[in-house]
Formats: structure tokens, C-alpha cells, sequence
């Protein structure tokens, strides 16, 4: 009691008017080491739903629920009162505090808790120092002054956590930039509410704990963590994020020991920005939605991401995902996902590193641009529907190892349909038919690799002059571009074959002469077998040739049969023996 006194006796001379009924029981509560609970839900048996300690019908508080914010003040950094404190440090519950609780560079080595309480011109706890800091239930700010701060505590440091769980509620600003919690930051069902500016900005803050904004909290306006370091998990998931036309979500420079949950069906609608942010585990979007028509949806460029990415089962965005320039040490996931963003990219992963699996299968629907330029995977894993649903594809400098399919899409790893996948970028990229080329080789397919070069060389053809054209065209006919050289060889037989039948007739009737006079015809006999071989072959000499000619005959068919097909051998001998020269050297097959 002698407590009691002096504590109250130190407010008097402090000149802090007369002291209500409701303070001196706040001050006894604290000398005691006892919480003020001021609810009223343990002596009303008529009203089950707790509607009277529910603050926002705090306008019907009575005055023995009223406490001066002054006195609060007073308590928590008036060094005499101080020494009456215990470990319990201050705890009020129920309370309507009027004026604004201002705390700001306090040294509070003790529990500061204000629960289920309605304050009505918010809280400055700034540069302050506590033990640990709960607002759990409270209503803090006023509904019709959404412009101002309503907690404000900037550069604060708690070395336990941060407790505004339970349907706390913050009209205006809530501030916690460059703030140190040591423990964690727990926001699970509350509603913070700033829609000209910012909602809830922690950038700069450091959290050894996890963050938790989950299990039906309600942001609105910006959200911000950029810069933020995290010593756990954070955790958005069955929550909301709306700040339509701008940023609900930032946390840009972000980094997360742990893993970041976006999931839960939590609704983030207006921008979510996570640039150059730093994640030890995995992000998981899945079953929750996105939605940003005006820009981006979801904006990861540059993020550095240790375990997977899951933008998949049932997740929804509305506008573009960028994750341009992304490292991600497991997969990227976007199975069964939903992408709309028609007339512009709906994803935009151009230079994305992914070291294991990009999962483009089941997508459920996807309308809009599909960027893969520069982007390197391990294994491309995919189905049809997202290319064929005239979606324009971007694969300029996009590299795979593999390429995987469900079983029921086992179709997908030929090269026909891979060159229809191909078929739908936007203009003619060499280095994408010889980068699905490589993948077929490194899955055992040969024969399929080889159809993509063809195609590829094919498809040069269309932008060649009308020369290049036909002795491309040649090229192709004769050798597949150097692939079936059993094609030269076939055709070189053939030729080889009508040769010799066609010059051992002409030589029975007549038609070879020899108009040697250096050598006597008994010297040189003809042979149809060595004639045809020396005219097929420019490169070696077999005597034939050169002293055996056809004498032209008008009355003989055979002669002009002859006459005609020599030369045509011959050309056709220069013709096999180049393109053979062609393949050795490596002019045809050019990958």
C-alpha cells in the first residue's frame, strides 16, 4: 500500500491533475506487478460475444474505462516512478486511452503491453527500448484521420517480439523503419489501414525471428519491407494486400533466412515488388492471388532464391510476373498456375537461372507473352497448351539441358513437334535450333537432333538470294546437309550404274572413238566400267576419259542418248564430289 502512496503521491507532484479512479488502479496494478484489465467480459453474462470490450464500441466506455494517455507517458519514462516497477512492466487491457501515448526515446526494460485497447491519436514509441512490445486486440488511430501516423517507431529496439496479432487495428501509418526486434514481428489477423501512403513500413527493419502477417491480416495500402533482414520465415499466407494502381506489397533488398509463404489463397492486389531480394529457402505462391492489370503483378527481377519457387497449383495472376535475371537454386515451378495478362508479357523470365527444373506443364491458362530470352534451366519440363494457345514465345538465348514430359505428352519429345514450339517465337534465332539440337543429344536422340539442324539450315534457306537458294536447295537434296551421306553415295552408284550401261552400248555400236595420235586404239582398250568411274570422278585419271570420246550421230538415238548424258555425268561428278569435299570439311554440318 505504502507503493501505492508514494507512486500516486509522485504523479500528483508531477502536476498531473486530479488522478481518476481508473489511473489509480493502473498505477497499483504496475506497482503490484499485475496486468489493469479493465474488460468487462468476465462479469457480463448476457453478452457471449464479448461485444462490450470490442473497441470499437469504445465510444460507449465509461469513464472507469478511460485512462490519460499523460499518465501513461509519465509512468513509462519518469525515472522515479521507474523504481517501482517489476518485471511485469506495464500491461493494460480494455482501456480507452485518449491523447497520444508518446514513448519515444524511452528506456523500457520491461514488458509494454497494450491490449483490446482503443487509442485514439496513436502511439510514438520511436528510438524507444523494451523488453517486449504487444498492441494485440487494440484499435489504434481514428477512422477519420487516415492520413495520420498511427504507430510510429521508427529505429525502435524490442529485444524480444512484436505482438499486434488478433485483430488489432492501426488506421493511418504504421512505422517500424530500421526498428531491431529480437525476437519476432507477429501480425496474425490484424488490419492496418493507410490508403494514401503507406500501410505498414518496416523497411530497414532487422527481425532475428520470423514475420508473420498471416491468418487473415489486412493491409491496406503499401506494404513495405525493403531492405528488411529477416532471421527466420516470413509469412503472408491467408492474408490480404490491396493497394490497387500502386505497390501492396515491397520488399525490395529484402533478405529471408528462411522461406517467404505467399500462399494460402493470400490476395495481393496492386503491385507485389520483391527486386533484388535474397530468400534461404523457397517462395511459394501457390493457390493465392495476384492481380495488377495496369503493370506488374509480381516483379522478382534479380531475386536470389536458395530452394524453389512455386507460382503453381491454382495460383492466379492477373498482369505480368517478371523474375527477370533470377537465380534460383532449385526449380520454378508453374504447374497448374494461372497467367493472364493478354496483349503484353504475361511472363517475363528473360536471364532467369533455374538449376533444376522449370515446370511449364497442367498450366491451367495462360494468355499473353511467354519471355524465356537468355534464361538458362537444366530441364525444361512443359506440354503443348501453353504455345499453342496463341501465345508468342521468346527463346533467343535460352538454354536446357533436357527436355521432360508427362506420359500422356510423350509426343512433345520429337523433333516435329519441337520445331512446331519453335514456330511460335517471334522471328527466325539460329542458336534456338541448335540449343534444341543440344538438348536432344544430351537425352540420347540423334536422329532427332540431326532433323532439328536440317530444319534450322531449311529455314536460312527462306533469307538467301535466288542463287544461294538453289545450291542450298542441292545441298539438301543430295546430303540432308551432310546427314545422310548415304544419299551421296546411293546416287553416286546410280550414276556409276548408267554409266557403265550406257557407254558399253555406245561403244558396241560405234559411237566411242579415239582420236589419239600420240597413242595406237590397241594400246588403250575402252572399258565402260573405267570410262563411267573417270568421268564420275574429277579427281583422279584413269585413262579413259581423256582418249575416248562420242562421236556424235544425228542418225543414231543412241548417239545422242550419249551425247546428252556425259556431260551430265560429269557435272553431276563435280556436283557429289563437292558436296563430299563439303561434309569432311564441316561447310554442311554447321551447328
Amino acid at each position: 500500500m505504502g507503493q501505492l502512496v508514494t507512486l500516486a503521491e509522485i504523479a500528483l507532484r508531477e502536476k498531473l491533475g486530479a488522478l481518476k479512479r481508473s489511473e489509480i488502479k493502473l498505477l497499483r496494478c504496475v506497482a503490484a506487478g499485475e496486468p489493469a484489465d479493465y474488460r468487462e467480459h468476465n462479469k457480463e453474462k448476457d453478452d457471449p460475444d464479448k461485444k462490450k470490450d470490442d473497441p470499437s464500441n469504445a465510444s460507449e466506455w465509461g469513464e472507469n474505462r478511460t485512462l490519460r494517455a499523460e499518465i501513461i507517458n509519465w509512468l513509462c519514462t519518469n525515472k522515479k516512478a521507474s523504481y517501482y516497477f517489476t518485471n511485469s512492466g506495464v500491461q493494460i487491457a480494455g482501456a480507452k486511452i485518449i491523447g497520444r501515448i508518446d514513448l519515444s526515446g524511452a528506456a523500457m526494460d520491461y514488458l509494454f503491453i497494450v491490449s483490446h485497447c482503443y487509442i485514439l491519436q496513436g502511439i510514438d514509441i520511436s528510438y524507444a527500448r523494451v523488453n517486449f512490445l504487444a498492441l494485440d486486440g487494440s484499435h489504434i488511430g481514428h477512422d477519420g484521420d487516415p492520413e495520420a501516423v498511427a504507430f510510429l517507431g521508427d529505429s525502435l529496439i524490442v529485444r524480444g517480439s512484436v505482438f499486434f496479432r488478433d485483430g488489432a487495428k492501426f488506421v493511418g501509418a504504421t512505422r517500424l523503419l530500421g526498428a531491431e526486434i529480437g525476437g519476432q514481428l507477429n501480425c496474425r489477423g490484424s488490419s492496418f489501414i493507410n490508403l494514401a501512403s503507406d500501410a505498414f513500413n518496416a523497411d530497414q527493419i532487422i527481425v532475428k525471428g520470423s514475420v508473420f502477417f498471416s491468418d487473415g491480416a489486412r493491409f491496406e495500402g503499401v506494404t513495405r519491407l525493403s531492405g528488411a533482414k529477416i532471421g527466420g520465415q516470413l509469412t503472408c499466407s491467408r492474408s490480404s494486400f490491396i493497394n490497387p494502381l500502386d505497390v501492396a506489397f515491397g520488399g525490395d533488398g529484402m533478405t529471408v533466412k528462411g522461406s517467404v509463404r505467399f500462399d494460402g489463397k493470400a490476395l495481393f492486389e496492386g503491385e507485389t515488388r520483391l527486386l533484388d531480394a535474397k530468400i534461404g529457402g523457397e517462395l511459394n505462391c501457390q493457390t493465392s492471388s495476384f492481380i495488377n492489370f495496369t503493370c506488374l503483378a509480381f516483379n522478382g527481377d534479380r531475386m536470389t532464391i536458395n530452394g524453389s519457387v512455386f507460382l503453381s497449383d491454382s495460383a492466379k495472376f492477373k498482369g505480368m510476373i517478371s523474375l527477370c535475371s533470377a537465380q534460383i537454386g532449385s526449380q520454378l515451378a508453374l504447374d497448374k498456375g494461372v497467367f493472364l495478362n493478354n496483349g503484353d508479357k504475361a511472363l517475363n523470365l528473360q536471364s532467369v537461372i533455374v538449376k533444376n527444373q522449370l515446370l511449364l506443364n497442367k498450366i491451367s491458362d495462360i494468355k499473353g507473352d511467354i519471355v524465356l530470352t537468355d534464361g538458362s534451366v537444366s530441364t525444361l519440363k512443359d506440354d503443348a497448351e501453353y504455345w499453342k494457345n496463341n501465345n508468342r514465345i521468346f527463346l533467343k538465348g535460352f538454354t536446357y539441358k533436357r527436355i521432360e514430359c508427362d506420359d500422356d505428352h510423350k509426343e512433345l519429345l520429337t523433333a516435329e513437334a519441337r520445331l512446331q514450339w519453335l514456330a511460335f517465337q517471334e522471328g527466325f534465332h539460329p542458336q534456338t535450333y541448335d540449343q534444341l539440337a543440344r538438348a536432344f543429344r544430351n537425352m540420347g536422340q540423334e536422329r532427332e537432333a540431326q532433323d532439328v539442324l536440317i530444319a534450322k539450315n531449311r529455314r536460312k534457306r527462306k533469307d538467301m538470294n535466288r542463287v544461294l537458294q538453289i545450291w542450298d536447295f542441292l545441298f539438301d537434296i543430295s546430303t540432308r546437309y551432310g546427314y545422310s551421306m548415304n544419299r551421296l553415295f546411293w546416287t553416286s552408284i546410280v550414276f556409276f550404274i548408267a554409266g557403265i550401261f550406257i557407254f558399253c552400248i555406245a561403244n558396241d555400236q560405234g559411237i566411242m572413238h579415239f582420236p589419239s595420235s600420240t597413242l595406237h586404239q590397241a594400246d588403250l582398250e575402252f572399258n565402260s566400267v573405267l570410262y563411267s568411274l573417270d568421268t564420275l570422278l574429277p579427281i583422279v585419271d584413269l585413262n579413259q576419259e581423256k582418249y575416248w570420246v562420242p562421236v556424235y550421230q544425228a542418225e543414231s538415238a543412241w548417239s545422242q542418248i550419249t551425247y546428252v548424258y556425259l556431260p551430265i555425268q560429269i557435272l553431276m561428278g563435280w556436283f557429289l564430289t563437292t558436296m563430299l569435299l563439303a561434309a569432311i570439311t564441316g561447310l554442311i554440318r554447321q551447328e
